[in-house]
């Protein structure tokens, strides 16, 4: 469907931006490239964390830069030479986490999360919100993963006892009985599916945080 989707029937403009859209849209709704970036910033962090970073009163201004950077060289210098050094610096290697790259990537991983909050949170309300009780006889087939059959059963269970039973162990209890066939329907912790927007947000609020800390202090 997602592919039929990425290729509209028509050839113009419009058509070819809906296709690029949906290109985009799919990407950043994708777990690999959500997890490709977070390899990306978890190395970034690693070399923030392994090599020695400028301090925060360096870029007051010039001379203070100038005097971090001279204490930088004669640490590496002798490990890595001058022109290394003077590259790393022009890298950005030397103030990982104030960098442009390291910002982008925290935007890039903030704005993916959104995306993938806003894709997701249509169907988890519907799995959350919306209960279907009666079911179609080839739902119940124990062919079927995570089905079951009671031995005893086709009939031989008193639904009352089976409803009491569910209640007992904290289930809530839905029944519709059609055609003389009664549907019973227990759940718990409802709406616990809700839960990782929550965590999404939090993860959000720490990306905003860091990007405004590295810029901001």
């Amino acid at each position: 469907t997602a592919r039929r989707s990425a290729e509209p029937a028509g050839t113009g403009i419009a058509a070819r931006l809906d296709a690029a859209w949906l290109r985009v849209w799919r990407l950043f709704t994708s777990v690999n490239f959500a997890v490709l970036q977070i390899i990306v910033l978890a190395l970034l962090a690693v070399v923030g964390m392994t090599i020695r970073q400028l301090p925060g009163f360096a870029f007051r201004s010039a001379g203070d830069y100038a005097n971090a950077m001279t204490d930088i060289h004669t640490r590496y210098d002798p490990a890595f030479g001058v022109g290394a050094v003077d590259l790393l610096e022009r890298l950005g290697v030397f103030r990982v986490f104030s960098s442009t790259w390291f910002t982008i990537g925290l935007l890039v991983l903030i704005v993916s999360i959104v995306i993938c909050t806003i894709d997701r949170t249509p169907r988890l309300w519907r799995l959350s919100a919306e209960i279907r009780v009666v079911q179609p006889d080839a739902y119940f087939d124990p062919m079927l993963p995570d089905r079951v059959r009671i031995a005893g059963g086709d009939g031989a269970l008193d639904p009352a006892a089976v409803r009491m039973v569910l209640r007992r162990h904290r289930f809530r209890v839905r029944s519709v009985d059609l055609d003389g066939v009664a549907f019973l329907y227990g759940d718990r912790n409802r709406w616990t599916k809700l839960a990782t927007l929550v965590s999404h947000l939090g993860l959000i609020l720490f990306l905003i945080a860091a990007a405004v800390t590295a810029r901001l202090g």
